[in-house]
């Protein structure tokens, strides 16, 4: 893979990159611009070629919440926790997660609609106190629902 590096005013810089060919054979390229010098610039650029060729990169405007969750679950929970603790997010995340925020772009999910999403669900818990256990949603497992929000927020 290649890329390229060009300066657009004092301090940012435009990258872009292959990112492999497309249905018809095309070559498939992306910008980033991002402020800084042009050794981290360099740095920047390096590492998305990296990522690019060992099949890491995808597009982060495209990336949905539910892609994440699956990517995370499969590269990082199966492999890194115990199974029975990587069963009880994916039990999760595909009960409740994906089917409420699966199908946002990382890029428009904010803060504001992660709230909603948690008020929601402990609102669902408080008004069905007695049915808590048919809708599966303690406070700890409300705590459990919060994960992509801290695994997005601190990188891993």
């Amino acid at each position: 893979m290649r890329g390229t590096l060009k300066q657009r005013s004092r301090g940012s810089w435009t990258l872009t990159f292959d990112t492999g060919l497309d249905t018809t054979g095309k070559r498939r390229r992306q910008t980033v611009t991002i402020r800084g010098t042009k050794r981290q610039a360099e740095a920047r650029l390096a590492e998305l070629v990296h990522k690019v060729g060992s099949g890491e990169y995808s597009n982060p405007s495209k990336v949905t919440l539910g892609g994440f969750v699956e990517q995370w679950l499969r590269d990082h929970a199966w492999p890194n926790l115990s199974p029975e603790t990587a069963q009880v997010y994916e039990i999760i995340a595909n009960a409740h997660i994906i089917p409420a925020l699966g199908s946002i772009p990382l890029q428009k999910l904010t803060p504001e609609r992660l709230q909603a999403y948690y008020a929601d669900k402990l609102a669902q818990v408080g008004e069905m106190a007695v049915a808590a256990s048919v809708l599966g949603l303690s406070g700890i497992t409300t705590g459990y629902c919060m994960w992509p929000s801290r695994m997005r927020l601190n990188g891993g």
